[in-house]
């Protein structure tokens, strides 16, 4: 699979989508369709670290394709840290944020070119809300 879902916090608070290579929106479809049914299975808001790293680029959108109505991180509470170089980030929010019709508000949305950079921005946020 062209993307990954896991746990990236033995508390279950974050969730990794890690993409490698190619990928379709499809793709993102199916591992969306993988992470629910996980966040469903926690009380508490989920964190989402969008793992671009390993990417090779953000499939454009057809432009007959149809808005999702599922998201990536469900809730408005949860933040969304994408990882990776920046052009690739912010093309996939923009395009993601069309295609998924997210309201999250932008506070809630931030970028990291490292991994370590992006658990640490997490982390902070936990330490606020505990």
């Amino acid at each position: 699979m062209s993307i990954q879902v896991a746990w990236d916090s033995e508390d279950y608070t974050v969730l990794r989508y890690i993409f490698y290579g190619w990928w379709s929106w499809q793709n993102l479809d199916d591992a969306i369709s993988i992470a629910e049914p996980m966040i469903r299975s926690v009380p508490h808001p989920v964190h989402v670290l969008i793992d671009l790293r390993e990417s090779c680029d953000v499939p454009n959108l057809d432009t007959m394709e149809d808005p999702r109505t599922m998201s990536m991180a469900p809730g408005t509470s949860s933040y969304l840290i994408l990882t990776g170089e920046i052009w690739m980030t912010r093309k996939f929010y923009e395009l993601s944020k069309r295609l998924y019709r997210s309201r999250r508000p932008r506070n809630l949305v931030a970028y990291s070119e490292v991994i370590d950079q992006a658990r640490d921005i997490i982390g902070k946020v936990l330490r606020q809300t505990a």
